[in-house]
């Protein structure tokens, strides 16, 4: 009986201690995301990095095409499924021109699942607003896919915004499909957080 009780005492110890300790966890996880997710102070001087993300116009676009190898042996196609593209003809061993890619376009295959959810993730994305994202836009037209936005990155990472979720639901979604990377420049720039970046990337913000 004794040993019985002896038993029954060191349960509820050990029942408690754990207990107390997960509670104890959950709260520090909890007061993790509460000062992730607080309103900035833009007196604490926030710096952020202002980018840019995805092919337009003369950067690109991206297609669900499953033969491209078969059709096109000659161009080089790295590791991340991108492959140099140019308008103009003036091509070097490994790229893809315009005009080779227009007219071959009818041996091409495409997997047409992937781009039916890829197309409903654009359009989902394109019509709410997430906090760390502006002027996201897409085009989609024969079998190319074409999107773009503008984002705000932190340095501290105290700091977080639904950019990066956007980017990895996008990264994800055309995992598979290849990349005709162009040229286009980059209006990226580090600056401070101020009143009028916040209202534009949908951001919490006061002054205290």
């Amino acid at each position: 009986m004794k040993k019985l009780w002896v038993l029954v005492v060191c349960s509820i110890f050990l029942f408690c201690l754990t207990g107390c300790s997960k509670e104890d966890l959950q709260q520090e996880e909890l007061t993790s995301d509460n000062e992730k997710n607080q309103t900035i102070n833009l007196n604490d001087n926030v710096e952020v990095y202002v980018q840019m993300m995805g092919l337009d116009n003369g950067c690109g676009f991206l297609m669900f095409t499953t033969n491209l190898r078969d059709v096109f042996p000659a161009a080089s196609i790295d590791e991340y499924n991108r492959v140099h593209y140019w308008v103009g003809d003036d091509t070097v061993d490994g790229e893809m021109s315009q005009n080779q890619l227009e007219e071959n376009f009818d041996q091409l295959q495409f997997d047409g699942d992937q781009e039916e959810q890829a197309e409903k993730l654009l359009k989902e994305i394109g019509e709410n607003d997430y906090s760390g994202v502006k002027e996201f836009s897409y085009h989609y037209l024969d079998h190319k896919f074409q999107y773009t936005y503008s984002y705000i990155e932190f340095a501290d990472d105290r700091y977080v915004s639904d950019s990066k979720d956007i980017a990895l639901q996008l990264e994800n979604a055309f995992k598979t499909a290849i990349q005709f990377n162009g040229t286009c420049g980059s209006g990226d720039y580090t600056t401070i957080l101020d009143e009028t970046l916040c209202d534009e990337y949908h951001l919490t913000c006061d002054r205290w």
